[in-house]
């Protein structure tokens, strides 16, 4: 049995910072989301991940995953939960789940 997939879209915008509490600490993420957002549009997008986009259906654990590369994170799903990484660094950012 073959589930569909949902492919969510990454925003054009950098993420609203909401885990950091000091005003430094803000404003330092929002300088470095502009910063890099400014480096992946002046060479057009094309700042190679380390993996590309991807999706699969394991047949034998019943698993649905894809990988999505954006300019700032790399998504990586499985039925269901997102894990992001930075694009640059690669350092684990955050968890989601994703609406069926």
């Amino acid at each position: 049995m073959k589930r569909e997939a949902t492919v969510i879209e990454f925003p054009d915008k950098p993420r609203p910072v909401t885990t950091v509490d000091s005003r430094f600490g803000r404003w330092r993420l929002r300088i470095q989301d502009a910063v890099r957002l400014t480096i992946a549009r002046t060479i057009g997008g094309v700042v190679p991940g380390a993996i590309r986009d991807f999706e699969h259906y394991d047949e034998v654990t019943g698993q649905q995953i894809s990988v999505r590369v954006g300019l700032l994170y790399t998504r990586i799903r499985v039925d269901g939960r997102d894990y992001y990484f930075d694009r640059v660094s690669g350092r684990f950012d955050g968890t989601g789940t994703s609406n069926p």
